[in-house]
């Protein structure tokens, strides 16, 4: 999506997701200027249960995204996600560290295509 438009383009994303995905050498390899992604890193798989993952204690997502030629700024609390996403040069790493759990919530109860269709109208 970044590489076919001019405006800026954010990711939302979480470590867990990341550190099994091969964004990073597609990301060195075309170099969106445009994008930026927001890491959300709580340390855990949030979605399956809140196991413990590799970015809690032994990978530093930021130093990986480092590695593949992006910019990286680590944040603590939501004003310094404001500052960071407002910055507008190269590819954008924001790894926004959280507590290491999710909070306990029910199921969304809306399907995929649905959550979908209200974020593009959103747009």
């Amino acid at each position: 999506m970044a590489l076919s438009s001019d405006r800026r383009v954010f990711v939302v994303d979480g470590d867990g997701s990341l550190l099994g995905s091969s964004i990073f050498p597609v990301l060195a390899a075309e170099k969106p200027v445009n994008l930026t992604i927001l890491c959300v890193d709580n340390g855990t798989f949030g979605s399956t249960g809140n196991q413990i993952n590799q970015a809690y204690d032994t990978v530093d997502i930021g130093a990986v995204a480092i590695a593949f030629g992006l910019d990286v700024e680590t944040v603590y609390d939501s004003e310094g996600v404001r500052c960071a996403v407002s910055e507008r040069h190269g590819m954008r790493f924001v790894q926004a560290m959280i507590v290491p759990k999710n909070s306990d919530s029910r199921n969304i109860p809306f399907a995929a295509v649905d959550i979908k269709e209200r974020f593009m109208d959103a747009l």
